[in-house]
């Protein structure tokens, strides 16, 4: 069988400080994939960060709503090989990826810069993936399950030029009370803070960890290069998922 390109997921390993990007070629969490869905309830395909196609002839999880061009989480089983990078599969579970567009302040009002909420974060994964998108996996504290919390990527517009992208990720947790740890996963389309004569950009994220500290990593975001690429990663554990929004 032809070596299946690396699925993507979170590994437990040491902790990598700021870096420019480069190809990683860590071992990922088997059998677990992020893309987008195409076709229909009966019939999809998990288009995955990587370059696979995945051909799902089995769903064994009823609670997923199918919802065209959806971004999802897949723990599935590969039945066998139909072609270059084209699986059948068999869904395991398969749950909404949260995906969000960056924001840019100066088109929010006051009260909606207010919301984006300046409460820390930990993040444990970052890495380009598909060609378009800024994935992340954190985690947050909380407490009131029916507190969602908001999470989001803002453009420093002061900073920001041509040739490098400075976003910050913000977090709002509505004063709910940090009592437990609960993990996080979300998609930054990037596909807009590309200028359209540039091949690349370096993308610069921050955020603020709970200790105090303030967390930085960088890589440069291209039209065109391997699927998966690599900021960021530190050790994880495996968390209640958090309520967030």
């Amino acid at each position: 069988m032809q070596m299946l390109r690396s699925w993507i997921g979170c590994a437990c390993c040491a902790l990598l400080f700021s870096s420019c990007l480069n190809d990683h070629n860590e071992t990922y969490r088997p059998q677990e994939s992020w893309g987008t869905i195409s076709g229909n309830p009966t019939s999809f395909v998990i288009h995955s960060d990587v370059g696979n196609t995945l051909q799902v002839v089995e769903n064994r999880d009823p609670s997923f709503e199918f919802k065209d061009q959806q971004r999802v989480v897949a723990s599935l089983q590969i039945l066998s090989e139909k072609g270059i990078n084209t699986y059948d599969v068999a869904i395991n579970a398969i749950k909404p990826l949260l995906t969000k567009s960056p924001v840019y302040p100066s088109q929010l009002t006051p009260a909606q810069q207010d919301s984006l909420g300046t409460n820390p974060i930990e993040v444990y994964q970052a890495w380009f993936g598909a060609n378009r998108y800024l994935n992340l996996e954190f985690m947050i504290w909380s407490h009131n399950p029916q507190i969602r919390h908001f999470i989001n990527l803002a453009v420093d517009e002061t900073q920001s030029t041509d040739e490098t992208c400075y976003v910050t990720l913000r977090h709002n947790a509505f004063n709910d009370v940090p009592r437990y740890a609960g993990g996080g996963r979300v998609s930054f389309d990037l596909a807009q803070i590309l200028p359209p004569e540039k091949e690349q950009i370096l993308v610069v994220i921050e955020w603020h960890n709970y200790d105090g500290t303030r967390g930085r990593a960088s890589g440069y975001f291209r039209r065109h290069t391997s699927p998966d690429q690599k900021l960021w990663s530190q050790s994880t554990q495996t968390l209640p998922s958090a309520s967030i929004e």
